[in-house]
């Protein structure tokens, strides 16, 4: 609810995740600042509705804003991609808009539609943070426990994360091993054993077919994580990868170049669980939009509309967060 890759991507595979060098920064737990410095002597700062500046930020004048869209307090610590308080970190996520594509096509629709964007890999990046959607990513911990089609008459694995899962199917045979790994340990063990991968995704057939099954029993329905899809309402759903160049499949590979599978095939399972609960018949769903520019069935794209909606995604959420930076 809202409140106010080398082969990697020739095979859609999923990328590599970042390296903490690498990876932009993040807001610390919590908000940020864990000490209580004196109230900020800068003129016009409201130090009682946040922490205090420290000496240094008070000489830069407050040059970093928080990191949450709309939101013109200075960053704790006076340091990028930080909230400006605990209160902030903790007030919900932030609603950005974007055009609504299906607009385009002469649907009762409303004007604009929030933008959710997510990637979380092992940890919340700073899009995660404000868009509260790091339990999209396939990195995140949850339950999954699957036979696929070509082994379905032996024993079922339970995995801890989607990207275990989605490994694993091309390695059944070394299924354990999955089942056991973190998404990083399952991202080296598929890089481990690259030689001896089934493309047919243990008798998915597909990469498409098999990352859908996957986050079908990731989202079940009555699971706490198929709640927090479904809350995510209307919005569209973007995998926002940090750096161009390591995943043109699942992600939007930063400049919206990429295809947003993942992104694509979440809002088709979010349909699936608000069928039942969605009251506001003007509000149609994304599938049918979706449908008419994408092969359900394959990802292969029919028109360039899906692709322009993923790119004027990026470009607002790169818009909110320049908006985050220095005034």
């Amino acid at each position: 609810m809202f409140r106010s890759v080398e082969a990697t991507a020739a095979a859609g595979e999923r990328a590599r995740p970042l390296t903490p060098q690498s990876a932009p920064q993040l807001p610390r737990a919590l908000g940020g600042c864990s000490s209580s410095p004196p109230p900020c002597t800068v003129s016009g700062c409201p130090s009682l509705t946040h922490c205090g500046r420290h000496a240094d930020d008070n000489k830069k004048g407050h040059s970093t804003r928080c990191v949450r869209p709309g939101c013109d307090l200075p960053s704790c610590d006076g340091q990028p991609g930080q909230f400006c308080s605990i209160r902030c970190e903790s007030n919900g996520r932030s609603t950005i808009l974007m055009t609504d594509p299906r607009c385009i096509s002469g649907g009762d629709v409303r004007e604009h539609v929030p933008l959710i964007a997510f990637y979380y890999p092992g940890r919340p990046l700073a899009w995660d943070s404000i868009c509260d959607s790091s339990f999209l990513g396939n990195f995140y911990p949850g339950s999954i426990t699957l036979a696929p089609p070509t082994f379905s008459t032996h024993r079922k694995y339970q995995f801890g994360n989607a990207e275990a899962a989605f490994q694993a199917l091309k390695h059944w045979k070394r299924a354990a091993e999955f089942e056991t790994a973190t998404a990083e340990e399952a991202f080296r063990l598929k890089r481990r054993y690259q030689s001896e991968a089934d493309l047919t995704y243990s008798g998915y057939g597909s990469n498409w077919n098999a990352m859908l099954a996957v986050l079908k029993i990731k989202f079940a329905r009555g699971s706490r994580l198929a709640d927090d899809l479904r809350n995510t309402n209307d919005a569209f759903l973007l995998e926002h990868n940090p750096v161009s160049g390591r995943d043109n499949i699942w992600s939007d590979n930063s400049d919206g170049s990429g295809t947003n599978w993942l992104g694509l095939q979440l809002m088709l399972v979010r349909d699936d669980l608000r069928s039942g609960h969605v009251q506001d018949k003007s509000e149609r769903s994304w599938s049918v939009w979706i449908g008419d520019s994408v092969g359900i069935e394959t990802g292969k794209q029919r028109d360039g509309r899906w692709q322009a909606a993923v790119r004027r995604a990026v470009e607002c959420l790169e818009d909110a967060m320049r908006s985050t930076k220095a005034a």
